[in-house]
């Protein structure tokens, strides 16, 4: 567990520096960077020096440095490291996509109303 700390705390560190050398490879400063991406410059001082940000804030970071691409290049697919996962991984896509066209296939029924205990029937 402290070896998986750690590396976080890397990887923190790490996006924190490539931020930080963004930010400065686009002549920005703090002031400049917060007042558009509407990040507290103390926020953006502590995530440049600790590497500690909130998802949303960093998530802002992306669109200001334009990194939507590499972002969705390393969020875009399932890792596995296993046979075993990636045949979980696939059955779970399978699943979804069935799911999704028996939403999009089924008939919609009309709901059954009830007063009193006596059953109204459907609407529509």
């Amino acid at each position: 567990m402290i070896s998986l700390i750690r590396h976080r705390n890397d990887w923190q560190k790490k996006l924190a520096t490539n931020c930080r050398r963004r930010r400065l490879d686009k002549g920005m400063s703090r002031r400049s960077l917060s007042e558009q991406t509407d990040i507290p410059e103390p926020t953006l001082e502590r995530f440049e020096t600790k590497g500690k940000i909130s998802l949303e804030a960093f998530l802002k970071l992306v669109g200001a440095f334009d990194w939507y691409d590499e972002m969705s290049a390393i969020m875009g697919k399932s890792k596995f490291t296993t046979g075993a996962e990636l045949e979980r991984i696939n059955k779970n896509q399978n699943r979804q996509n069935q799911i999704t066209q028996d939403y999009f296939t089924q008939k919609p029924q009309p709901p059954d109303f009830t007063f009193d205990g006596v059953k109204l029937g459907g609407c529509g």
